[in-house]
C-alpha cells in the first residue's frame, strides 16, 4: 500500500473517532523483524509535539508488534498520558499486539480491537546479554525467553519432580546450559514486567479494582503457552 493511501486511511480513522492517530508498527517478516525499542520514544515524542495543543486532547496509538524491550511500554504510555486529556488515550489494534505491545495496550483508557486482534502473554526475551548461551557453530549469543524458562520448571512439576531436591536437580541441569546470572535476569525481568503492567492498569481514567487487575495478570500467565493465539475475551480490556 502506498504512503498516500496509508495517510488517507489514517485521516479517515481520525475523522471517525475525532482524534489524532499515531501509528507504531514493527515488522515481523522473516529476516526483517523489528522489536519495540527505546529509539522509538523520541520519534513518537516528535510526532506528538508536531500536533497543535487542541489536537493532542484525544490521542490514538495504532499498534502492531510482537513485543520487545521491557522498559519501553511505561515510557510510551506515560508520554501519551502527559499530552492527552484524561481518559482520552486509546490503543487501536488491527491484529497482533504481543508481549511488550500487550503491556502498552493495558495502559490505555480504551482498547479498540478488530475481530482478528490478539493480545498475548507478557513474556520478555533477553536478546543478546553477556551471559546468554552461545551457538556452537557461529558463536553468536542466543536469546533467552522468560516463558521458556518458566515453562521448563512447569514441565518438571508435570513429570513428577515435586520434591525440593528434585527441583534443585532440575535447576542444576539448567545451569549447565544457561548461566546462573542470565537466569537471575530472567527472574528480575519477569517480576519487573508484571509490576509495570499492574501500574499501567492503575493509570486508567476509569481504573479496575485491584482484584480485577490481578485477575488480568493471572490471565496472561494462564495463556503464556499460546503467545500467537487470542487471549480469552475476558482479558480484552
Amino acid at each position: 500500500m502506498s504512503r498516500k493511501n496509508r495517510k488517507k486511511i489514517i485521516q479517515e480513522i481520525e475523522k471517525k473517532r475525532d482524534s489524532k492517530v499515531i501509528a507504531y508498527v514493527t515488522s515481523d517478516r522473516l529476516g526483517l523483524s523489528v522489536q519495540i525499542a527505546g529509539d522509538v520514544v523520541s520519534l513518537i515524542h516528535e510526532h506528538i509535539l508536531g500536533l497543535k495543543e487542541e489536537e493532542r486532547l484525544k490521542l490514538d496509538l495504532f499498534l502492531y508488534s510482537r513485543g520487545g524491550q521491557s522498559d519501553v511500554p511505561w515510557t510510551i504510555v506515560s508520554m501519551f498520558r502527559e499530552f492527552s486529556q484524561k481518559g482520552s488515550f486509546s490503543v487501536l489494534m488491527p491484529y497482533r499486539a504481543h508481549s511488550g505491545a500487550t503491556v502498552i495496550a493495558l495502559g490505555a483508557d480504551e482498547i479498540v480491537m478488530t475481530k482478528k486482534a490478539e493480545l498475548g502473554p507478557i513474556d520478555i526475551t533477553i536478546g543478546s546479554g553477556p551471559y546468554n548461551p552461545t551457538e556452537k557453530d557461529s558463536n553468536q549469543r542466543l536469546p533467552i525467553s522468560v516463558e521458556d524458562v518458566t515453562g521448563y520448571f512447569s514441565l518438571l512439576e508435570k513429570v513428577g519432580c515435586e520434591r525440593p531436591d528434585e527441583k534443585m536437580k532440575g535447576f542444576e541441569l539448567l545451569t549447565n546450559h544457561v548461566h546462573p546470572l542470565a537466569l537471575g535476569t530472567v527472574s528480575r525481568l519477569l517480576e519487573e514486567t508484571k509490576l509495570v503492567a499492574l501500574r499501567l492498569l492503575s493509570t486508567r481514567a476509569d481504573p479496575f479494582s485491584e482484584e480485577e487487575n490481578h485477575e488480568i495478570m493471572d490471565g496472561t500467565r494462564r495463556n503464556s503457552y499460546e503467545n500467537r493465539k487470542n487471549m480469552d475475551c475476558k482479558f480484552k480490556v
